[in-house]
């Protein structure tokens, strides 16, 4: 969950307020805002699918994880590639559905895993702790990226997410939903 918190905190409290602060208008600003929460509208499509589509030599969600984490990793890669400013709305938008995409996946398949794998009594505890990962990732990422933004520009903040990221997704690589699982597809 801190990993998920991490986008968030970068596409829904840096970002804005970088705009902002360079005089994107309100509108845009808001627009923003509301894109990065539209892809969590969609997760009930996210979550059948995950469902119905796995690969079970890997575990049930452990595919979706990964590759989750590689869709927030490609939109910051996209992201540095082109080097936005803070009037490049569309692109920043573009980019801020994709990364929120990758963070909304992630979430289906952690609490999948979490309510798979636990016990129903740890289920509360644990619910409380991956809410409390999000929100140090999200205020982590903010004032990270916040400062990023301002003093070492888009790209330079974008590059600097990518081995954040990748962080959990090398734990997502290496931990097994259960014993007897494949680390890797073959």
């Amino acid at each position: 969950y801190f990993g998920q918190g991490l986008p968030v905190g970068l596409t829904v409290v840096a970002l804005p307020a970088w705009m902002a602060a360079n005089g994107v208008g309100d509108a845009q600003v808001g627009e923003l805002v509301a894109w990065a929460y539209f892809a969590w509208t969609y997760k009930f499509i996210v979550a059948a699918l995950m469902d119905r589509f796995t690969f079970l030599p890997m575990g049930r969600r452990r595919i979706w994880l990964i590759a989750a984490q590689f869709l927030m990793a490609g939109g910051f890669v996209v992201a540095a590639v082109i080097d936005p400013g803070p009037q490049d709305y569309t692109l920043l938008v573009a980019v801020t559905v994709i990364v929120m995409t990758g963070a909304a996946t992630q979430d289906v398949a952690v609490d999948g895993l979490a309510v798979d794998l636990l016990p129903e009594k740890e289920q509360g505890t644990a619910s409380s702790f991956m809410f409390g990962g999000q929100a140090f990732g999200m205020a982590s990422a903010g004032a990270a990226s916040g400062a990023g933004l301002q003093f070492l520009g888009a790209q330079t903040t974008f590059l600097l997410f990518i081995p954040v990221l990748m962080l959990p997704t090398l734990f997502a690589i290496l931990m097994r939903e259960r014993p007897g699982e494949c680390i890797f597809p073959w």
